[in-house]
């Protein structure tokens, strides 16, 4: 069985699968949201000879009693899981694996609850970092601990796939990665603002799943909501550019719901925000800074950029640069406001050390 998803799935015993008496190979497979009232949230095996669950993820599966995402019962000989990823499963006994048989798991994440009923060789206890998004993506981020973490060793595991989910191939890097998919990023992605025909439904989910000196492309548009405003790069340097660099025409649009974008991990001008404009941000609780950009303790650069009308309650109405080293070029910063009246468009603060040319 293989590159199969198996979600929503219910029975007494083994939710999305039961197995009795058969040598189950199951590899790149997803396993969400299954439920068993007994055992085996997403499989039960009974009887069989050998099962093994090879670069498979389990991610919030349930069982009432034992094994929230596997439970192995009666082997006839011993069970192995390598190379899998276990997140947000839950039973009153055991809620990633459960032997009552012999057994082993080797080279996984079993995050929250390691188990204790079975032999274990290098698995760990770690938070994945999937991408996310809506809806929910169980691929990994290329700072995810997951990545290389498996083994590639076709010796010891004759049965590693060598492509993963997506007909991908195993390794891409120095070992296969833990889970169904192989993280396989590109450096340039590209993304539109109805989602249609993009890479991902939003710039934050972009930016979490992105390697650092990636490309973000934003196609022309304007890009608003949850995920497109508030955007933080989580300390990589990453470029976000309209692919037209026309400001005029690729629009994050605020909505006075937050600001455009908050760089605070320790980014560098290797940071690019490039031909966009960003309008109506607003941050209004009291001692807020940066109705637009804020960059705390980071730096950027911006380039022909528009900031647009937008507000903060303290300092910094369209920009606020707290320890910084940013290089703004060719800008336009117009009609922003700072409530208590300092810098209205820029604010420089904290001996930010920033450098601006040719800038309106």
């Amino acid at each position: 069985i293989t590159r199969c998803v198996f979600k929503g799935n219910s029975s007494d015993f083994g939710g999305a699968m039961y197995s009795v008496g058969s040598y189950p190979l199951i590899t790149n497979c997803l396993f969400i949201d299954n439920s068993a009232t007994d055992s085996g949230g997403a499989i039960e095996v009974n009887s069989d000879v050998a099962t093994r669950v090879i670069n498979c993820t389990f991610v919030n599966n349930s069982a009432g009693i034992e094994g929230g995402a596997i439970n192995f019962k009666y082997l006839a000989d011993p069970a192995i899981v390598v190379n899998s990823l276990f997140s947000g499963n839950s039973a009153p006994d055991e809620p990633h694996v459960h032997s009552g048989s012999d057994g082993s798991a080797e080279y996984c994440i079993f995050n929250g609850s390691v188990p204790t009923g079975l032999p274990l060789i290098n698995c760990h206890d770690l938070a994945p970092d999937f991408i996310g998004g809506d809806p929910f993506d169980y691929r990994l981020t290329c700072s995810s601990p997951g990545v290389d973490l498996g083994s590639s060793d076709t010796s010891s595991y004759p049965y590693l796939p060598a492509e993963d989910f997506e007909r991908e191939a195993r390794p891409n890097g120095a070992s296969h990665d833990v889970g169904y998919d192989e993280m396989t990023l590109p450096s340039d992605i590209y993304l539109t603002a109805d989602g249609v025909n993009s890479d991902f439904p939003s710039i934050q989910a972009a930016v979490n799943a992105c390697c650092a000196n990636s490309t973000i492309w934003l196609a022309d548009g304007t890009y608003s909501g949850e995920g497109n405003i508030n955007i933080d790069f989580h300390g990589k340097d990453l470029a976000v550019r309209s692919m037209s660099d026309n400001p005029d025409d690729c629009i994050i649009d605020c909505e006075s719901a937050g600001r455009g974008f908050n760089l605070s991990s320790g980014e560098t001008t290797n940071s690019l925000i490039q031909g966009l404009t960003v309008r109506s941000g607003n941050v209004g609780n009291p001692g807020e800074n940066g109705g637009g950009i804020s960059c705390i303790n980071a730096s950027v650069t911006l380039r022909k950029c528009i900031v647009l009308w937008c507000q903060a309650n303290n300092m910094g109405g369209g920009i606020f640069l707290n320890n910084s080293q940013s290089f703004i070029d060719r800008c336009k910063v117009r009609e922003n406001w700072a409530q208590n009246g300092e810098g209205g468009g820029i604010m420089f603060y904290n001996f930010a050390n920033t450098v601006v040319t040719n800038t309106v």
